[in-house]
């Protein structure tokens, strides 16, 4: 395989972007977005899809830490 499909991922959330957190039940890292009181999730099930973001993006969730529960620690990692 030469070339790995990816989930398309939004862009230039950043400014919408409140928090994220790491969901144990699904198992998924979950960025909260709230644009005018509209609360939105964008679901990350696998890591991989965060090179399909924009720098910004990227940036900004490098800079705000993912919370988590102390026993998740490793899979929020």
């Amino acid at each position: 395989m030469r070339n790995m499909s990816l989930m398309k991922m939004e862009q230039d959330f950043h400014v919408e972007f409140r928090w994220w957190d790491y969901d144990k039940q699904t198992r998924e890292v979950v960025n909260l977005l709230n644009k005018d009181g509209n609360w939105r999730p964008i679901r990350i099930y696998d890591t991989i899809w965060i090179v399909n973001m924009s720098k910004k993006d990227i940036e900004m969730m490098f800079y705000n830490k993912v919370y988590y529960v102390v026993e998740d620690i490793m899979h929020a990692m």
